[in-house]
């Protein structure tokens, strides 16, 4: 929200700087992002006023406007036509003028007629970036001055992120209420209004709500002259709280709406063509168009205004484009719709509403000022346009029970065992009374009613917060955290081997992902079936509202994103915490850190030099066997074939470290790709890192220098013995004459026999002390094929 300083200084005027204001800003609890101070960039910019209008022969898309800017000085400026009046007071720029960011002044020349200068725009002066709307000043300005003499558009504008539970800080009174009470002044206050009825023009509103709490007030407001300029003042106010002035009616409503903070809505009296004003939910959903032309979908239950047939107001300000005005309306009917702040969150929860101030604040959630605003709105209406005012019209229902503030009781020994030091009750007792609570004090502490703006108070622990930010969060003193927590020894390895698997896969065009540890509870069901996750009973949203099993689910949606833009190349990894509900512990939660993996897309980056293949599972298997070297030896590690629910069943593995499950990795199952609508194959690992150990250290062992000799033989087995099965039985025979074993060929298309495959192994013999002779490598050889053949009923091929 930018909020102007002057604007907020007409409502309380501290005698403090804007510096200090800032940072009394910033100790209330709002967010001060920026400040910006509005120096008049321009010069030799002057105050004009047209005299006379000639028609242009030559284009009759100009007029030739002649000017008057003092001291007997005329003008001829060419502008399009009808761009100013007679009488219209101007800024005018000539050639000689410096404006906003050196603009320089290209001068309309029409068959030989010179233009002499411009009306200036906003965008000419850098006052608002995308408006060309001409500058018309009030008709007592002075003729001939210089604009830079005059009080123009000079302020400190104050951008401010507020929270979204603080409706009431909405609003430059809601700033200025917060800015008087910590400055120990008195807190402002609206006067009542109350305008002169001067026509008996009613309308009828008939509801068809199902709500208890809720309050309607509007008014018939006739025979208005809406083709009005907006008074400069109210210009200035707008465009330096960001909003661009339209026409002079939709400017009162958002003037008011940034003011106090009050929403109300403009209907043309003649879209009412029944005299009745219904207001209810609709009934299905339905595709509308606004009165700025924007499409938007109305979801079923939406509270609505509507004559009979067409829909006139969504909520509370939004207006449809059959019930906007225009430059020919005449009649206007002035409403506003309050309902409970505790109704509007269901309302904006039910209909899944942006989380913004526009959704949040697009109803009245403070009834005290809701006839003020329908007030105030009607004044400055008919102040400017005219117009004939009607009666005001309520309609409301409210139970007696739920009308009224509850009571919060607050103990004192509640509010110094919270913040941690004793506060004298006279000094709580003049905090809440600055603050505007009515308060009954008893024996243990107070009974507090809240003021009637703070509908986000409820709770007792909400009071205290709000006596601290007034007293002072430095008034507290610093004190050393004493606890009995006890420190548990942690795997110092495994982030160290985590931190330097990071930089391999970041070396291998790898980018590291953090996602939240929330997700999606039905996606994750997909991926990890059968488990029950933790559920979180008051989550942001359902998207958010399980704790993750998996690191897959926040990296398959890491994929997801970017392929929907175009991104086809995909490589990422994510390091972070599991949760896995287990009832034996006490906390009932274990958490595990993992590392995880995706890879989606081409093997290379597309190059003339380099092979267009896509990225397989054997890609990903290089990948994590080259981080799990740093843990352990290549041998150490297997990848064995194991059916996983969320993974292909033919591309799927479990990875073992010393007959130890640390892992899988596998294609991502092709129905959980479809239902994901996922474009490109996608390979996924995980590695659990609990149970790493500091690597063993390596032995510097004894040279043979005695010659190695090679055997090869080929034997046939099942299509589904491992290889690495067959390798750790031949090297266990005789470790100390086996340097090494290697399958180097593999053949599956036995047609003498079906279901089995040929493989070649290749033995390298050699020992420490001899050279080994034929007969002790053949006795060798015979023991690994009979245990083969007794292990896997190998065959052997000669």
């Amino acid at each position: 929200m930018n909020v102007s300083e002057s604007w907020l200084r007409e409502w309380v005027n501290p005698l403090i700087t804007t510096k200090k204001l800032c940072k009394q800003l910033t100790i209330l609890g709002l967010e001060v992002e920026e400040v910006n101070q509005i120096i008049n960039q321009f010069s030799n910019v002057f105050i004009g006023e047209v005299i006379s209008i000639q028609n242009n022969i030559f284009d009759l898309k100009y007029e030739i406007y002649v000017v008057h800017i003092g001291c007997s000085k005329l003008l001829k400026i060419i502008s399009y036509k009808n761009s100013c009046k007679i009488k219209d007071k101007v800024i005018i720029a000539n050639s000689q003028s410096k404006l906003y960011n050196n603009i320089k002044i290209k001068m309309i020349n029409v068959q030989g007629i010179q233009s002499e200068g411009i009306f200036c725009s906003f965008f000419h002066l850098g006052l608002f970036p995308f408006s060309t709307n001409i500058i018309k000043l009030p008709f007592d300005t002075f003729t001939g001055i210089d604009i830079q003499k005059v009080k123009f558009f000079k302020d400190t504008i104050i951008k401010l992120n507020i929270s979204t539970n603080r409706l009431d800080e909405f609003s430059i009174l809601g700033i200025a209420r917060e800015v008087s009470i910590i400055n120990n002044l008195p807190i402002p206050i609206v006067n009542k209004k109350t305008s002169l009825v001067t026509s008996r023009k009613k309308i009828k509103i008939q509801q068809e709500l199902d709500i208890d709490n809720f309050i309607y007030l509007g008014r018939v407001i006739k025979d208005i002259n809406i083709n009005v300029q907006t008074p400069l003042w109210m210009q200035e106010k707008l465009i330096k709280c960001h909003i661009m002035p339209q026409n002079f009616i939709i400017d009162v409503i958002n003037f008011i709406y940034i003011e106090i903070g009050e929403p109300l809505h403009i209907i043309d009296l003649k879209s009412i063509n029944t005299n009745i004003i219904y207001l209810k939910k609709i009934n299905c959903e339905e595709n509308i168009i606004l009165y700025n032309k924007e499409k938007v979908f109305v979801k079923k239950g939406t509270i609505v205004l509507s004559n009979e047939s067409k829909l006139l107001v969504v909520g509370n300000n939004y207006s449809t484009q059959y019930s906007s005005i225009n430059k020919f309306t005449k009649n206007i009917f002035l409403g506003s719709l309050f309902f409970n702040f505790n109704v509007v969150k269901k309302i904006i929860k039910r209909n899944n509403l942006d989380k913004k101030i526009i959704d949040y604040y697009q109803y009245s959630i403070n009834s005290d000022l809701q006839e003020y605003a329908i007030e105030y709105a009607t004044q400055l209406i008919t102040s400017i346009c005219n117009g004939k005012v009607g009666p005001l019209i309520k309609q409301e229902i409210i139970k007696q029970k739920t009308s009224k503030k509850k009571a919060i009781i607050i103990k004192h020994s509640n509010i110094n065992r919270i913040i941690g030091i004793n506060i004298e009750s006279i000094v709580i007792e003049q905090i809440l009374l600055r603050l505007g609570y009515v308060i009954y004090k008893n024996t243990k502490g107070w009974k507090v009613i809240p003021p009637h703006w703070r509908v986000d108070l409820s709770i007792e622990e909400d009071i205290i917060s709000d006596i601290l930010r007034i007293y002072g969060y430095s008034r507290i003193n610093k004190k050393s955290l004493i606890t009995t927590m006890n420190i548990v020894c942690n795997n110092e390895y495994k982030h160290i081997f985590l931190k330097k698997a990071k930089s391999i896969l970041v070396n291998k065009g790898y980018y590291e992902v953090i996602n939240y540890a929330f997700v999606n509870p039905k996606i994750q069901n997909l991926i990890i079936p059968n488990k029950i996750p933790l559920l979180i009973s008051n989550p942001v949203s359902f998207d958010m509202s399980a704790m993750r099993l998996s690191l897959w689910v926040g990296l398959i949606n890491n994929v997801i994103y970017n392929q929907n833009r175009q991104q086809n190349n995909l490589r990422f990894f994510e390091s972070g915490l599991c949760f896995i509900p287990d009832s034996q512990l006490q906390s009932k939660v274990k958490q595990k850190l993992f590392l995880s993996g995706i890879v989606s897309g081409k093997c290379y980056p597309k190059s003339w030099n380099l092979p267009n293949r896509t990225i397989d599972f054997y890609d990903l298997k290089g990948d994590v066997e080259t981080i799990l070297s740093l843990f352990t030896e290549l041998e150490n590690i297997k990848f064995c074939y194991k059916k996983i629910s969320s993974l292909h069943p033919g591309q799927s593995a479990a990875i073992y470290v010393d007959k130890n499950k640390i892992g899988k990795i596998g294609v991502l199952h092709p129905n959980i790709s479809d239902f994901l609508n996922l474009k490109r194959k996608v390979i996924i690992f995980e590695i659990c890192l609990e149970n790493f150990k500091q690597k063993k250290i390596k032995k510097i062992i004894e040279f043979s220098n005695y010659p190695s000799i090679k055997k090869d033989i080929s034997i046939i087995v099942s299509n589904t013995v491992m290889y690495y099965e067959i390798i750790e039985i031949c090297k266990n025979i005789a470790q100390d004459k086996i340097l090494s074993v290697e399958i180097f060929d593999v053949y599956y298309q036995l047609k003498e026999y079906p279901g089995k495959k040929s493989l070649t192994i290749s033995f390298i013999f050699q020992d420490l002390k001899k050279t080994l002779k034929e007969k002790e490598i053949n006795i060798i050889i015979e023991k690994c094929i009979t245990k083969l053949q007794h292990q896997f009923r190998a065959i052997l091929r000669y």
